[in-house]
Protein backbone atom coordinates (compact mmCIF):
# COMPACT_ATOMS: atom_id res chain seq x y z
CA UNK A 1 0.00 0.00 0.00
CA UNK A 2 1.08 3.62 -1.00
CA UNK A 3 1.11 6.25 1.61
CA UNK A 4 -0.72 9.33 0.63
CA UNK A 5 1.57 12.24 2.28
CA UNK A 6 0.07 15.77 2.01
CA UNK A 7 2.35 17.81 -0.66
CA UNK A 8 2.58 21.37 0.46
CA UNK A 9 2.33 23.01 -3.44
CA UNK A 10 -1.73 21.75 -2.59
CA UNK A 11 -4.01 24.96 -2.73
CA UNK A 12 -7.64 25.35 -3.15
CA UNK A 13 -9.10 27.72 -5.58
CA UNK A 14 -12.53 28.60 -6.60
CA UNK A 15 -13.54 29.08 -10.25
CA UNK A 16 -16.86 30.82 -11.19
CA UNK A 17 -18.80 30.35 -14.38
CA UNK A 18 -20.76 32.81 -15.69
CA UNK A 19 -24.95 32.87 -16.87
CA UNK A 20 -23.20 33.05 -20.09
CA UNK A 21 -20.87 29.88 -20.10
CA UNK A 22 -24.24 27.95 -20.25
CA UNK A 23 -25.73 29.85 -22.81
CA UNK A 24 -26.87 28.86 -26.16
CA UNK A 25 -24.95 30.48 -28.26
CA UNK A 26 -23.33 33.41 -26.42
CA UNK A 27 -26.12 35.50 -26.90
CA UNK A 28 -28.73 34.49 -24.34
CA UNK A 29 -27.50 33.01 -20.73
CA UNK A 30 -28.65 30.46 -18.52
CA UNK A 31 -31.74 32.10 -16.48
CA UNK A 32 -32.37 28.88 -14.40
CA UNK A 33 -30.99 25.80 -13.15
CA UNK A 34 -33.91 24.07 -14.64
CA UNK A 35 -32.82 24.83 -18.13
CA UNK A 36 -29.13 23.74 -18.33
CA UNK A 37 -29.97 20.39 -19.45
CA UNK A 38 -31.87 21.93 -22.18
CA UNK A 39 -33.35 25.57 -23.13
CA UNK A 40 -36.88 24.29 -24.08
CA UNK A 41 -35.06 24.35 -28.00
CA UNK A 42 -33.88 20.84 -27.09
CA UNK A 43 -30.53 22.45 -26.96
CA UNK A 44 -28.29 21.16 -24.31
CA UNK A 45 -25.17 22.95 -24.94
CA UNK A 46 -25.09 24.40 -21.21
CA UNK A 47 -24.90 20.80 -20.37
CA UNK A 48 -22.02 19.83 -22.99
CA UNK A 49 -20.44 22.43 -22.30
CA UNK A 50 -20.51 21.93 -18.27
CA UNK A 51 -19.14 18.10 -18.74
CA UNK A 52 -16.45 19.42 -21.24
CA UNK A 53 -14.71 22.31 -18.65
CA UNK A 54 -15.38 19.42 -15.95
CA UNK A 55 -13.34 17.06 -17.92
CA UNK A 56 -10.50 19.11 -18.55
CA UNK A 57 -10.16 20.41 -15.08
CA UNK A 58 -10.19 16.62 -13.67
CA UNK A 59 -8.06 15.64 -16.47
CA UNK A 60 -5.76 18.24 -15.48
CA UNK A 61 -5.59 16.79 -11.82
CA UNK A 62 -8.18 19.11 -10.21
CA UNK A 63 -10.17 17.58 -7.80
CA UNK A 64 -13.99 19.29 -6.70
CA UNK A 65 -14.24 19.65 -3.18
CA UNK A 66 -17.63 21.66 -3.41
CA UNK A 67 -19.99 23.20 -5.94
CA UNK A 68 -22.79 25.75 -5.49
CA UNK A 69 -24.75 27.08 -8.43
CA UNK A 70 -26.77 30.58 -7.12
CA UNK A 71 -27.28 34.38 -8.50
CA UNK A 72 -25.39 37.01 -7.07
CA UNK A 73 -26.72 40.25 -6.60
CA UNK A 74 -24.89 43.38 -8.01
CA UNK A 75 -22.85 44.42 -4.69
CA UNK A 76 -21.28 40.28 -4.27
CA UNK A 77 -20.86 40.71 -8.03
CA UNK A 78 -18.75 43.64 -8.06
CA UNK A 79 -16.70 42.21 -5.19
CA UNK A 80 -16.15 38.78 -6.90
CA UNK A 81 -14.76 40.88 -10.13
CA UNK A 82 -12.75 43.39 -7.73
CA UNK A 83 -11.31 40.40 -6.30
CA UNK A 84 -9.96 38.65 -9.49
CA UNK A 85 -8.60 41.70 -11.43
CA UNK A 86 -7.29 39.43 -14.82
CA UNK A 87 -11.36 38.38 -15.23
CA UNK A 88 -12.93 39.51 -18.89
CA UNK A 89 -15.91 39.21 -16.95
CA UNK A 90 -17.96 41.71 -15.94
CA UNK A 91 -20.29 41.98 -12.89
CA UNK A 92 -23.32 42.89 -15.34
CA UNK A 93 -22.42 39.06 -16.64
CA UNK A 94 -22.36 37.42 -13.20
CA UNK A 95 -25.62 38.81 -11.97
CA UNK A 96 -27.96 37.89 -15.25
CA UNK A 97 -28.87 34.64 -14.18
CA UNK A 98 -27.29 31.84 -11.94
CA UNK A 99 -23.67 31.59 -11.24
CA UNK A 100 -21.27 28.13 -10.81
CA UNK A 101 -19.02 28.03 -8.23
CA UNK A 102 -16.49 24.97 -8.10
CA UNK A 103 -14.29 24.87 -5.21
CA UNK A 104 -10.80 22.90 -6.88
CA UNK A 105 -8.13 21.20 -5.32
CA UNK A 106 -4.64 20.38 -6.82
CA UNK A 107 -0.79 21.67 -6.35
CA UNK A 108 -0.44 25.07 -7.17
CA UNK A 109 -4.23 25.16 -8.37
CA UNK A 110 -4.36 29.05 -7.54
CA UNK A 111 -1.05 30.47 -8.89
CA UNK A 112 -0.62 28.07 -11.93
CA UNK A 113 -4.79 27.28 -12.75
CA UNK A 114 -4.85 29.14 -16.10
CA UNK A 115 -1.18 27.50 -16.86
CA UNK A 116 -2.29 23.93 -16.15
CA UNK A 117 -5.44 24.04 -18.35
CA UNK A 118 -3.59 25.24 -21.44
CA UNK A 119 -1.07 22.51 -20.71
CA UNK A 120 -3.48 20.25 -20.60
CA UNK A 121 -6.08 21.21 -23.14
CA UNK A 122 -2.56 21.11 -25.45
CA UNK A 123 -2.13 17.69 -24.26
CA UNK A 124 -5.58 16.34 -24.26
CA UNK A 125 -4.82 13.12 -22.21
CA UNK A 126 -7.74 11.01 -21.67
CA UNK A 127 -9.91 13.31 -23.42
CA UNK A 128 -11.12 14.55 -26.45
CA UNK A 129 -8.79 17.13 -28.71
CA UNK A 130 -9.47 20.56 -27.06
CA UNK A 131 -9.10 22.70 -29.35
CA UNK A 132 -7.52 26.65 -28.66
CA UNK A 133 -10.74 28.03 -28.68
CA UNK A 134 -12.68 25.98 -26.72
CA UNK A 135 -10.45 26.92 -23.75
CA UNK A 136 -10.52 30.76 -24.47
CA UNK A 137 -14.38 30.38 -24.73
CA UNK A 138 -14.58 28.31 -21.36
CA UNK A 139 -11.69 31.31 -19.86
CA UNK A 140 -13.97 34.18 -21.34
CA UNK A 141 -16.92 33.26 -19.24
CA UNK A 142 -15.26 32.05 -16.31
CA UNK A 143 -13.59 34.62 -13.10
CA UNK A 144 -10.70 32.31 -11.71
CA UNK A 145 -8.25 33.92 -8.83
CA UNK A 146 -4.49 34.59 -10.66
CA UNK A 147 -2.74 34.11 -7.45
CA UNK A 148 -3.56 32.60 -3.59
CA UNK A 149 -4.66 35.11 -2.46
CA UNK A 150 -7.00 36.28 -4.23
CA UNK A 151 -8.08 32.62 -4.28
CA UNK A 152 -8.56 32.90 -0.75
CA UNK A 153 -10.15 36.27 -0.67
CA UNK A 154 -12.81 34.83 -3.27
CA UNK A 155 -13.25 31.64 -1.19
CA UNK A 156 -13.73 33.73 1.78
CA UNK A 157 -16.22 36.22 -0.04
CA UNK A 158 -18.13 33.44 -1.62
CA UNK A 159 -18.66 31.46 1.69
CA UNK A 160 -20.60 34.67 3.54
Amino acid sequence: PSLSLPSPLMERTCVVFSPWFFGRDDTKPLSSPLHLSGGGDGSDVGFTRLVSALQLLMAAGFVVCGAAMTHLSQGKAELVCATCRSTQVKPSDLVCGPCLFLVLERDNAASCFSMILRDCAASSVGVRKFRSDDLAGMEKFMVSPSNSRESDSLLILLAS
